[in-house]
């Protein structure tokens, strides 16, 4: 799919005969403007091999300095000479010129007047070629995928259609639409493409496959890379990239022989301690432990104190601490990490995984766990027993400790250790069922039910047992802040069941407020805290029972807002509500804020709204929104949201690009137990609408680790930052077929 530049060349005037020719007629007016585009061509050359030279993706130095000489010659044809026979080639070379220099906007403008000029064109097939790199390569892949699209049906050159069409794919690929890239890919395929080029689509095409987790076709893809002369570093990153895949779809001796195959080739000398750690891996999902250890344990000594032998001791920590259960010998040696040359990631995790051992540890010890003689490690985890964790053997908690919340709570963190930590399920339900068990009068016991159901139903695909712990739950706890999981879970929201609990009972207020019933509205906010005194919903309506009773008091002597707040702060000081109660009762000062969302009735919202608009930051640059920032706006006591497990992929919206909003956007978000966005507020807007709900669909879509969140804080609000910025297409990509 190479091609030559026959546009700039067209007329046939550039050999040394014709030059001499024109030379000698330089006096002569027709010969005067071709001169000129000679002289432009001629720079155009220069800076052609001088960027060859330098291998940059945008000219600078001196093939800039002689782009830009073209371009003012090439200019000189178009002022002088707009109707000679050059016009086109002098558009079509300034185009290129800032094409080339990575100036996209106005190669497209220049792109665009010679197909508006000189629609019949030779350059014209070519033009439209460049221009849909160049919306491409502007950000724009909407109106690139929609114009490489149309000018496919236009120009008649296989070898032109097939390099639109990988525009097309590459569009499709950069707005997240991986099956229309799939099959874009796969139609470039068809038209006459070089081996290396076939190298890139199939490397493309594998990762548009993993993307939408159809690792079998992601497989296929990245081993034809490898058939087809790709580049080093290409041919290492497909192979590690298909490993990868098999070993998800349980063809991991492929996967190994893939990466070995690597290893023994001289050219992957450097890369040979991260194959070794690939291998090793290919071998634990073969449950050949031994043999990955064997090969790990070499690692630490060939490498010793270098970032791979790190990587090393992290991988016999984990297989330590998840496969054979043995968090000591975890502990050790993912405490020999630190010592080792770690990348900030790697170290981040081994500190992460130690501190949750300890935390286990810890659990052991206050619910006087014993060490089981008999536990099999080398069992999977339905198989192993738990006798010596059991009534069976020894009591599962003190019978002299009274304190119910705090051992339920244990017990709970327990479960989420098993779960999130060390992979064991089993052990994580045999943890919330004794949570909700043996303290079913705590406020931990329905949070542990959920999650017993939750789990039953989506680790182990039981559905009978799932329901009767949401049935149970219902019936035991209907007055929960877990009621509503429940209810969604059996597909019971919006029936006469979905009624009666806290969130439920507070909205029924807020409605009131909205519509009005202001009488209403205070007498059901003032009931939640007598009804609900745990709930989360408590506090909260206490706080909007004071900013009714503000907004609507009968005279200046009317107390009942200031005895709400105050009731916030006796019964609830370490909830969110107490800071904004401290201030409306003037024991501390107003923080800079986005209008108040405490309390979701409208008329106070808009109130605020316009009183604080003078001390409201626009979101309108990348660096707006420190840490602490987003901790000011009007929410200092909420924590920054846990790590992200699942990324909720926000898409910029092609139709915005334009207005290259970049920013911060911060949001205030409810996680329940399992990390996932229950209630989500965008404190921040854009002035773009079409961007504020892709980004709230994106954070609704992500998921975050709770394994280190309090319990307290579960079902409670977080801070979040989402960065949104116009999105960049792979600057190489459309270097791969030319």
């Amino acid at each position: 799919m190479v091609r030559k530049n026959k546009g700039l060349t067209k007329k046939g005037l550039f050999g040394s005969a014709a030059a001499m020719a024109c030379v000698g007629l330089f006096v002569f007016s027709g010969c005067v403007y071709f001169n000129t585009f000679y002289l432009a061509q001629k720079s155009y050359s220069k800076a052609e091999k001088a960027q060859k030279k330098s291998g940059r993706e945008a000219a600078d130095g001196t093939a800039a300095s002689e782009y830009q000489t073209a371009i003012k010659w090439a200019s000189k044809v178009l002022t002088f000479h707009p109707k000679s026979s050059w016009a086109d080639d002098a558009l079509f070379l300034i185009g290129r010129s800032y094409y080339n220099m990575g100036e996209h906007f106005k190669a497209q403008g220049k792109f665009e007047e010679l197909l508006n000029g000189f629609p019949n064109s030779k350059l014209a097939p070519e033009s439209k070629l460049y221009l849909a790199r160049s919306i491409l390569k502007s950000g724009r892949p909407e109106g690139a995928r929609d114009f490489a699209n149309r000018a496919l049906d236009e120009v008649k050159s296989k070898e032109i259609k097939g390099e639109l069409a990988l525009v097309a794919a590459e569009s499709y690929f950069a707005l997240g639409d991986y099956p229309s890239a799939a099959a874009a890919y796969q139609k470039v395929l068809a038209y006459p493409v070089k081996k290396e080029s076939k190298a890139y689509l199939y490397f493309r095409l594998g990762a548009v496959f993993f993307q939408q987790e159809k690792y079998p076709e992601a497989y296929g893809a990245y081993t034809r890379v490898l058939e087809h002369s790709p580049s080093v570093e290409r041919a290492y990153n497909s192979a590690l990239a298909a490993a990868d895949c098999a070993y998800k779809i349980g063809r991991a001796k492929d996967g190994i022989l893939l990466v070995e195959r690597l290893a023994k080739d001289s050219r992957y000398l450097s890369n040979l301690g991260d194959l070794k750690l690939k291998v090793a891996q290919g071998y634990v999902v073969l449950d050949s432990v031994p043999k990955a250890m064997e090969i790990l344990r070499g690692m630490t000594g060939y490498f010793k104190g270098q970032p791979v032998s790190a990587r090393a001791y992290l991988e016999m920590g984990k297989i330590f601490q998840e496969k054979l259960g043995d968090l000591r010998q975890a502990k050790e040696n993912l405490e020999q990490v630190s010592k080792e040359s770690p990348p900030p990631n790697v170290l981040q995790e081994a500190l992460a995984r130690s501190q949750e051992i300890s935390r286990f540890e810890s659990f052991q010890k206050e619910l006087a766990l014993v060490p089981d003689s008999s536990f099999d490690s080398t069992q999977p985890d339905s198989t192993k027993r738990y006798a010596a964790l059991s009534d069976s053997a020894q009591p599962a908690y003190r019978p002299a400790v009274t304190d119910s919340t705090r051992l339920a709570n244990s017990w709970y963190l327990l479960a989420e250790v098993y779960r999130l930590s060390l992979k064991k399920p089993d052990s994580a339900l045999w943890a919330y069922q004794t949570a909700f068990e043996k303290f079913p009068q705590t406020a931990t016991a329905p949070k542990a039910l959920l999650a017993y159901g939750v789990l039953k139903q989506e680790n182990f695909g039981d559905s009978v047992s799932a329901n009767s712990a949401y049935r149970k739950l219902l019936s035991d706890y209907s007055h929960s802040d877990y009621a509503k999981e429940a209810l969604s879970r059996l597909g019971l929201l919006g029936t006469p069941a979905d009624s009666g609990y806290p969130e439920a009972v507070y909205r029924q207020a807020e409605r009131f407020w909205e519509g009005g019933q202001i009488d209403s509205a205070r007498q059901i906010f003032g009931s939640i805290p007598e009804r609900f005194p745990q709930s989360e919903y408590a506090p909260k309506a206490l706080l909007s029972l004071g900013m009714l009773s503000e907004a609507y008091r009968d005279s200046t002597n009317d107390s009942a807002a200031v005895l709400a707040y105050q009731e916030v702060l006796k019964k609830y000081p370490d909830t969110p509500y107490a800071q904004r109660a401290k201030e409306k009762v003037g024991l501390a000062l107003p923080e800079t804020r986005k209008p108040d969302t405490t309390s979701a009735a409208p008329f106070l919202a808009q109130a605020d709204t316009a009183a604080r608009q003078d001390t409201t930051r626009p979101a309108d640059t990348l660096d707006t929104f420190s840490p602490e920032d987003s901790l000011k706006m009007g929410f200092l006591s909420f924590p920054l949201a846990p790590p992200v497990i699942k990324d909720g992929n926000f898409v910029y919206p092609a139709s915005e690009i334009d207005k290259n909003i970049r920013t911060r956007l911060v949001f205030k978000i409810l996680l329940d137990f399992e990390g996932k966005v229950r209630r989500i507020e965008l404190q921040n807007p854009t002035e773009s609408d079409a961007v504020n709900r892709e980004a709230v669909r994106a954070v609704e879509q992500t998921e975050f680790d709770m394994v280190r969140v309090p319990p307290s804080q579960v079902n409670t609000f977080f801070i979040y930052k989402l960065l949104v910025r116009p999105p960049v297409s792979d600057p190489n990509a459309l270097q791969q077929i030319r």
